[in-house]
């Protein structure tokens, strides 16, 4: 004849079972931490327009229609947070998570946290003759009449072109930010 007490033998188990994963469940719970918080302008308008990036684990969220935002499940640890924001700019700031408090985090957006863009284009390649472009070209005439004691002070008055001066009769010209040795 059977024991009695092994009929329930599966209800124990399933609810040993149950209990664990509760448990479970209620640890991994307290070992993480979140981080919320609110961004606004100077004047304490709320930043609409805005990403939130966590760098370390590389989790996004935009934020709300308050200026609001979220992060849960969080490891402890300090997190660089990026906020990037078309109207506003940049600001990053590092922020630690602790185990069971959320970290209440204002971030305040402004044009001096503002990271312009600059961007350079070529046009490729170009012949000797497309590189250089003259601004003035001078006739024997007005050389003739400009004829000072040196090039730098026949030349001075050219745009982008000024003179060095050591002594009297020892200048030499400076040309485009060009000069001393370069100019001959």
């Amino acid at each position: 004849m059977p024991y009695p007490h092994n009929r329930y033998r599966p209800r124990i188990l399933a609810l040993g079972f149950t209990l664990l994963l509760l448990a479970g469940h209620a640890l991994l719970a307290q070992e993480t931490g979140s981080i919320s918080g609110r961004l606004s302008t100077a004047d304490g308008s709320p930043v609409l327009d805005a990403t939130i990036t966590l760098v370390e684990l590389r989790r996004q969220t935009a934020v709300d229609s308050e200026g609001g935002f979220e992060f849960r499940n969080l490891p402890p640890a300090p997190y660089l947070v990026q906020v990037e924001s078309p109207r506003h700019g940049t600001v990053v700031e590092r922020v630690a998570v602790t185990v069971g408090a959320p970290t209440e985090v204002v971030l305040l957006m402004g044009a001096h946290h503002h990271a312009d863009e600059i961007v350079v284009t070529g046009s490729g390649l170009r012949s000797q003759l497309e590189l250089a472009h003259p601004v003035t070209v001078l006739s024997d005439e007005t050389l003739e009449l400009r004829l000072q004691p040196t090039l730098g002070e026949t030349l001075a008055q050219e745009p982008g072109i000024s003179q060095t001066w050591f002594a009297p009769g020892t200048s030499r010209p400076i040309i485009r930010g060009l000069g001393l040795s370069l100019i001959h």
